[in-house]
C-alpha cells in the first residue's frame, strides 16, 4: 500500500515517524513530523509496517516503515 493512502485516517496534528527498511533489514529513521506538513515523494513510498502508536504527553507518533 503506498504511503499516502496509509496516512489518510491519522488527525492532521499526530506526527508520523517514517522509518526506511533496507534490503538487509537494516532500519533508519528518516525523521518526524506532524502529518500536514508531510509532502512530495515520501508519499509514494511503500509501505512495509505500521508501528504501535507512541503516546506522549505533548503529541502522538505513527511510527510507520516504508521501502524506498
Amino acid at each position: 500500500m503506498k504511503f499516502q493512502d496509509t496516512i489518510q485516517s491519522i488527525p492532521e496534528n499526530d506526527w508520523i515517524e517514517v522509518i526506511t527498511r533496507s534490503e538487509s533489514n537494516y532500519q533508519k529513521s528518516i525523521g518526524k513530523a506532524p502529518k500536514f506538513t508531510i509532502k512530495g515523494p515520501v508519499l509514494d513510498f511503500e509501505v512495509l509496517q505500521e508501528l504501535p502508536v507512541v503516546c506522549c504527553e505533548e503529541f502522538i507518533t505513527h511510527p510507520i516503515i516504508v521501502s524506498v
